[in-house]
Parts: structure tokens; C-alpha cells; sequence
């Protein structure tokens, strides 16, 4: 009789090592995207306040004066197309705000956002 193949407990051993190997790089990955999130609502931050400087251009009456804060809505941003809908790792739409704000004659951005977990930590997000 020939033994072409492999036995049960080589076929078992194997499968096992397989799902452990798995697993581990299922941890892993997601280890590394939550360690990234921060990184990723950093972007999103700096791409909405450069989005609400081109809006504040095109609308000059709502530019601040000295001393004075002026709040643009996430909305006003999307509505307006200077921003696609923002949402965040889980495809949750986020909501926030952008403070406007002169600081030394130059023209100032704040970005609070509300996306599930991350929230925005600037003295002006409440």
C-alpha cells in the first residue's frame, strides 16, 4: 500500500496553524488603524480649514473683525461644495464647525469636529 497523502493529524495541525496566523494579523491590522485614526482626523481637520479659507474668500461678509468670532458650519461647507460629505473610519457622517477668528490682522481657523469617538480639542470646540 502506498502513503501519498497526508494523515489527519498533519491535515489538522496545519489548518490550525493557519487560523492562528489568521488571527494574529487580524489583531495586528487593527491595532494599526486605530493607532492611525488620530492621523486621519488630522487630515480631515487640515483639508476642512483650507475648504473654509476658500469660503471665507468668496464670502467676505462673513469675515471676522478684530475681536470678533464667526462660526461656518460644516454644512454651509458641504452645501457650498467646497468640501465632499466628511465622514469618518466607520462611514459615519461628521458633524462640526469651523471658528473664524483674527489673531495679529491674519485671519484665523479653528475646526471642531464631532465624528463618534474623536472629538475636536481646540479652545474654541465646546
Amino acid at each position: 500500500m502506498k502513503n501519498n497523502g497526508f494523515t489527519l493529524i498533519e491535515l489538522l495541525v496545519t489548518i490550525l496553524l493557519i487560523s492562528l496566523i489568521s488571527g494574529l494579523c487580524v489583531v495586528t491590522y487593527n491595532h494599526l488603524l486605530n493607532r492611525n485614526n488620530p492621523l486621519f482626523y488630522q487630515a480631515i481637520e487640515e483639508n476642512v480649514e483650507l475648504a473654509a479659507n476658500d469660503y471665507i474668500f468668496d464670502h467676505r461678509d462673513k469675515s471676522p473683525t478684530e475681536d470678533e468670532l464667526k462660526e461656518i458650519s460644516l454644512g454651509d461647507l458641504e452645501n457650498g461644495r467646497y468640501v465632499e460629505k466628511v465622514i469618518d473610519v466607520n462611514g459615519n457622517k461628521c458633524n462640526g464647525k469651523i471658528v473664524v477668528f483674527r489673531e495679529n490682522k491674519k485671519i484665523k481657523y479653528e475646526v471642531c469636529l464631532d465624528c463618534g469617538e474623536y472629538k475636536s480639542s481646540g479652545q474654541h470646540c465646546k
